[in-house]
């Protein structure tokens, strides 16, 4: 921003310490740099968003797995308390 500002300046005969081809280069390498922490940032929000719905899948199956469970402990419940006969005969 302020490297944009001095060109500027020196570009409508505000300032005439300025080097034009170092405050270019300037430029092009803070545009570069907004450039790639730019394409950095977009990288970093895709990848959240796959985390994030692989992170909510989980949680939903552990759910699932938590309501088959529940269901199984009362099947063993119930066939806990079945009365069970046995006779062995000849």
């Amino acid at each position: 921003l302020i490297t944009l500002s001095g060109v500027a300046a020196a570009m409508n005969g505000l300032r005439e310490d300025v080097d034009m081809n170092t405050e270019y280069l300037n430029l092009a390498i803070d545009f570069g740099a907004v450039a790639f922490f730019g394409v950095c940032a977009k990288f970093d929000l895709d990848k959240d968003a796959e985390l994030t719905a692989v992170v909510e899948a989980k949680v939903e199956k552990k759910k699932a797995n938590k309501k088959i469970t529940a269901s199984m402990r009362e099947r063993e419940q119930l066939l806990k308390e079945l009365n069970v006969d046995v006779k062995v005969s000849q």
